[in-house]
């Protein structure tokens, strides 16, 4: 069918558990890997969005990365399965297109503001064993390197002494961007919104507002609700989560509504331009 119509999308999960993986091995020993199988039937298009991709061998990505085929980031159900951690730091290192999912069977919500705030945490663990990685890795070094004179332990500069979360030991090639580092806000909102049209082939019509595209948007409001219909004097917070402060610039709104807002915030839901939906949506 994909071969007769090559618009067609395909979706699949990919490198999920380890089990799985083994057990595709062992049904297609012909194929280098996993993902080779997919390429072997045509499956591995530019249309093709692969969910999960955790366990990711090198041959894999750059695979994935010259079909320009998608991964959908299912944070959430990850976690929950036990599956591990996806490692999208290193595969938007690659130029791999990334967006979220939700995998509902899997996570605990339909909205994509649980897969962001998840694919936080799980950047933060990958960065933490990375860090854990580097400081075994000196302690390491240290012990295995001699004195010259003493037969002891060298205390020597340790060129790596200053090497965090946020600066590997490792020197970072001119692509990459993340490797051993969490995920900012800005890349966590990109895979949230144009990542995700970009995994769906969709970048040249949605992902974000530039002239041309359709206008799919939320309204979101952090303010506080307006007294209802019974006369009550007493203003209500729409999120008691979400407590914004009078000062508060526009990022640190915008970055509270990321991690505590919820649908009560989501006023409006524009799709080409029309309301179709949202907590108070604009008459």
């Amino acid at each position: 069918m994909v071969g007769a119509d090559p618009t067609l999308y395909i979706q699949t999960h990919l490198a999920e558990n380890p089990a799985e993986i083994e057990f595709t091995k062992q049904l297609f020993p012909f194929t280098d890997s996993y993902t080779h199988v997919y390429d072997h039937f045509g499956l591995l298009t530019q249309k093709t969005i692969l969910a999960h991709c955790v366990h990711l061998e090198e041959n894999e990505m750059a695979l994935i990365k010259q079909r320009r085929s998608g991964i959908s980031h299912c944070p959430t159900s990850n976690v929950n399965l036990r599956s591990g951690c996806s490692p999208v730091a290193e595969l938007l290192d690659r130029g791999i297109k990334v967006g979220l999912g939700t995998d509902i069977s899997g996570g605990f919500g339909l909205g994509i503001l649980t897969a962001l705030r998840e694919a936080s945490v799980v950047s933060k663990v990958l960065g933490f064993q990375q860090s854990s990685k580097i400081e075994a890795d000196k302690d390491r070094g240290r012990s295995l390197t001699p004195r010259k004179n003493q037969g002891l332990p060298a205390i020597e500069a340790d060129a790596d002494a200053e090497q965090t979360i946020d600066a590997p030991a490792r020197a970072l090639s001119a692509t990459e961007m993340f490797a051993g580092k969490h995920l900012p806000l800005e890349t966590l909102f990109y895979l949230a919104t144009l990542g995700g049209a970009e995994v769906c082939e969709l970048q040249d019509r949605i992902g974000n507002f530039k002239v041309g595209k359709e206008f799919d948007a939320l309204l979101v409001r952090t303010g506080q609700a307006q007294p209802d219909t019974t006369g009550n004097p007493f203003e209500q917070q729409l999120n008691p989560a979400l407590f914004i402060e009078p000062d508060d610039p526009l990022e640190a709104v915008f970055e509270k509504f990321l991690f505590a807002g919820d649908d009560r915030n989501i006023g409006s839901v524009f799709v080409r331009g029309r309301v179709i939906g949202g907590s108070a949506p604009l008459q």
